[in-house]
């Protein structure tokens, strides 16, 4: 059998920072660039993103695409007490980035039995060039100020952007590229320090807000392929906005020189606001508003007690630790299949010892889900085309 090319990655990135004025501004500049691509495509006659149905053989197909990515990026803090005394302790962060995206995609596919063109709209010699630039700017404002040497306040605002990408070039022209997804996120919080007693207490709490505009989302679609073909491929569809909003609490307690208990709690709500989409087998209007939002828990926490053991100090220190992780039940698909919902809850062991005999080495020693936990993941989805869905078990990551 043969195998395609090898993809080949490049980056860079370049920065410059910085402070001013004694330290009260810090800045950073910068750029960045990668490139993708497979410099020795070739035709290979197997393919892992098409399968053929009805009696009709897998075609043989060449996928020769380069991404080009790069961008600029400056951001600064100010402590704005320098404009005056009264605001000393509020600092200011304000950042910007600007990206450039760039897509080229050159594709054959043909029957490998008869070498008959299986894409529809390519050359005279079965190619299909398609590229698209994508470029959007992001950005992020921020506030925070020191109450007093334990507290301190802040809020945040930022906009990202995920670049687009193609679709499989034998689907119609109207779903071949997937335009970029857009998050705004917002976001306000205290963070504390606190003495109970002998003890030591860290808590973080924040309420937060993300909204999504053009979320990408996978599905499963047909298509008749330049010789009348029924072929099955991935689909990837741009929905129309997303809001997932919620709180969440940190804590860490140091309760004496040998125990420590640290944690987390969070609860957010995910939905789809407007998702007026289209069948992409046949190409009519849908609303897939009512979808629940995929890979997504209401509530989730985690809790660890750590414990230092009383040894000796030339020998280093050592710890273990149990982490505890709970979770709401979740769904890994938002297309309407009959997946169960399930949880990925699990229990954590850890050991460490550091600094061994007054050497800079370090030994751990872990074991993740003790319980052996086990969900579905899903393998093969075909439920919107021929009602077949397969599942294998996984361990929680």
């Amino acid at each position: 059998m043969d195998y395609p090319a090898a993809e080949v990655r490049y980056s860079d990135e370049v920065q410059l920072q910085g402070n001013l004025m004694d330290g009260n501004i810090n800045f950073v500049i910068g750029g960045f660039a990668s490139y993708e691509g497979y410099p020795n495509a070739r035709e290979v006659c197997h393919s892992s993103t098409s399968l053929s149905i009805f009696g009709a053989p897998p075609p043989c197909s060449l996928n020769d695409s380069i991404t080009l990515s790069q961008g600029v990026f400056g951001q600064a803090t100010i402590n704005l007490g320098i404009v005056s005394p009264t605001l000393e302790g509020l600092n200011l962060t304000a950042g910007y980035r600007q990206n450039w995206d760039y897509q080229k995609q050159k594709t054959r596919s043909v029957n490998r039995v008869t070498g008959a063109c299986s894409s529809n709209e390519a050359n005279a010699d079965c190619y299909l060039i398609q590229s698209n630039e994508w470029a959007a700017p992001g950005w992020t404002f921020g506030l925070d100020y020191q109450i007093q040497p334990e507290q301190m306040v802040y809020v945040t605002a930022s906009r990202a952007y995920s670049r687009g990408s193609f679709n499989s070039p034998n689907l119609p022209d109207s779903l071949r590229v997937v335009e970029p997804q857009f998050n705004t996120n917002l976001e306000g919080g205290i963070k504390s320090d606190w003495e109970l007693g002998s003890t030591s207490l860290r808590t973080n709490a924040a309420v937060f807000f993300n909204g999504f505009d053009n979320v990408q989302e996978n599905v499963t679609g047909a298509y008749t392929d330049a010789e009348g073909n029924r072929r099955i491929s991935g689909v990837l569809l741009n929905a129309a906005k997303a809001h997932i909003y919620g709180a969440e609490l940190t804590f860490q307690w140091i309760i004496s020189d040998q125990f420590e208990l640290s944690g987390a709690y969070s609860y957010s709500k995910a939905k789809y606001k407007e998702y007026e989409s289209f069948n992409p087998i046949t190409g009519e209007p849908e609303s897939l508003t009512h979808r629940r939002y995929p890979f997504h828990a209401d509530h989730s926490g985690n809790i660890t007690v750590k414990y230092n053991l009383p040894v000796d100090q030339s020998w280093g220190d050592m710890s273990v630790a149990a982490t505890a992780t709970l979770m709401s039940d979740e769904v890994p698909l938002d297309d309407g299949s009959p997946v169960q919902p399930f949880n990925r809850s699990k229990l954590d062991l850890r050991a460490d010892w550091t600094d061994m005999y007054g050497y800079p080495l370090d030994f751990s020693l872990s074991v993740t889900n003790v319980t052996n936990k086990r969900y579905s993941l899903i393998g093969f989805n075909l439920y919107q085309t021929l009602g077949i869905l397969t599942t294998t078990g996984r361990n929680p990551a």
